[in-house]
């Protein structure tokens, strides 16, 4: 608006000087002659253009040859147009002629004097900024109208038709139903979108097909997996059970002859021959017994009926039975003394497995005059049981493997101790089925210490014969 304002208040300015230049020639000839009637008709001439509020011709003197006035007009806005433009604007022109000369140029014979009335001016400025902002409303208007409609028919609609058409796209069948690029959109922005889209659904579409293919196989896969393993489970449990029959036979036989021989002088060969026969036949009894309970635990053939047992009186009974062990070896076997008090909720017989299994484990690899210690503590989440030994210790690297069947820490040419690695297999195995754990902690040199976990009885008895 200020801009408009200076721009018009110049035109006006160039508006009165080209009015003054027009009847310059005239009133320089009027005031020269001093024909009042010729400078009527100037003035008259000028007050035609409405702003002209005063206007006088006069001689060199100043004296007014003729004089025109349109009264100031009075209006409710005449103090806002005062405050724009000022009240009046005045004009004075120098009046010469050519007819003489004098030694300093052209003499100089009157002066035309022109007063504009302001407010006539901010008028006709008002109209014609009116005029303007009227049609900048209205091309505004038009335009805001027209954006949005040329924004809604070239982006919006395209980009709403492919949502659509992305929202009825189902995630098993994106290959089958790619997008149909814009009418008029095939080299923009938008028809490479689509063609993106559905060079990415096709994609998507090949790896759904080859993850089901994947699927397919790992379901045969597993189903092999479960065939062969239940076949396993019942081909060593049939071999298990055909093999203790024989050797029951065996170890009965050797036991018998080895007492007669020991009763006879000069058989002593034989007794020890039946000693051995005997030893072996037991050796080999205790490893198809650990397969076969593992194979009952694997396929859910051991139930279990867990019940409150005094830990002193199951400690007692499996010192006693494994002490004449640790004599031969010369290793003590102790109880801790503060584990008479406490309970353990736990099946009698996978207990007594248990505890002998990790016995046994601890005297083996322990060396003479050695010590192993037997003890029971209650904790929050249950009764924690602790075998500790003063042995060999396992190596870092191998406590890992240490519940894995059939694993031992040396090969079978060159190791000295017997066993067919699977005794802390099914100690982790029974006290998982009693919803606890068993861990290993040592340092290869400074013995072993063997931790199982017994939560307490409010646990679900349900879950511990699961299949």
């Amino acid at each position: 608006m200020l801009r408009d304002l200076r721009s018009y208040l110049e035109n006006m300015t160039g508006t009165i000087s080209s009015i003054t230049k027009a009847v310059e020639s005239s009133s320089s000839d009027a005031a020269f002659h001093l024909d009042h009637s010729a400078a009527e008709a100037v003035l008259d001439g000028l007050m035609n253009y409405h702003p002209v509020h005063y206007a006088v011709l006069s001689d060199e003197h100043k004296k007014p040859l003729a004089e025109r006035v349109h009264p100031l007009v009075n209006d409710e806005f005449r103090t806002l147009s005062n405050l724009l433009f000022g009240e009046t604007v005045h004009y004075v022109l120098p009046l010469y002629h050519n007819r003489f000369t004098s030694p300093e140029g052209r003499v100089q014979v009157g002066f035309l004097s022109i007063v504009l009335d302001t407010y006539l001016c901010a008028v006709e400025f008002m109209n014609h900024a009116q005029r303007r902002i009227f049609s900048r409303v209205v091309f505004n208007l038009l335009l805001s109208l027209t954006l949005p409609l040329i924004f809604y028919f070239m982006l919006i609609r395209p980009i709403l038709t492919i949502s659509k058409s992305l929202s009825c796209i189902h995630p098993d069948g994106v290959g089958s139903n790619l997008l149909l690029i814009p009418k008029g959109h095939e080299q923009d922005e938008l028809g490479f979108l689509v063609k993106r889209i559905n060079g990415i659904m096709n994609a998507y579409q090949l790896l759904i097909q080859q993850r089901d293919i994947s699927n397919d196989e790992l379901i045969s896969a597993r189903q092999r997996a479960e065939e062969s393993n239940h076949a396993k489970s019942q081909f060593l449990s049939t071999i298990s059970h055909e093999l203790r029959t024989p050797l029951n036979a065996i170890i009965g036989f050797s036991q018998i002859i080895h007492e007669e021989s020991s009763n006879h002088e000069g058989s002593a060969h034989h007794a020890d021959f039946a000693s051995e026969i005997l030893s072996s036949g037991q050796q080999l009894l205790a490893i198809i017994n650990e397969i076969l309970d593992l194979t009952h635990l694997d396929t859910g053939h051991m139930p279990l009926a867990p019940e409150v047992i005094e830990t002193s009186r199951v400690f007692s009974s499996i010192q006693k039975q494994i002490t004449p062990i640790a004599e031969k070896s010369n290793i003590t076997i102790e109880i801790d003394p503060l584990s008479e008090k406490t309970t353990v909720f736990a099946d009698p017989k996978a207990l007594h497995r248990i505890l002998f299994n990790l016995l046994s484990n601890a005297i083996k690899f322990t060396p003479e005059d050695g010590h192993v210690t037997l003890s029971a503590r209650n904790a929050p989440e249950g009764t924690l049981i602790t075998v500790t030994d003063s042995g060999i210790g396992i190596a870092p690297d191998d406590l890992l493997r240490v519940f894995q069947p059939f694993w031992q820490a040396a090969p079978a040419l060159s190791r000295t101790h017997q066993g067919a690695g699977l005794g802390l297999t099914l100690v982790k195995a029974l006290a998982e089925r009693h919803n606890g754990w068993v861990s290993i902690s040592s340092q290869q040199g400074c013995g072993v210490t063997a931790t199982v976990l017994f939560p307490h009885q409010q646990h679900d008895m349900r879950l511990l014969n699961k299949n």
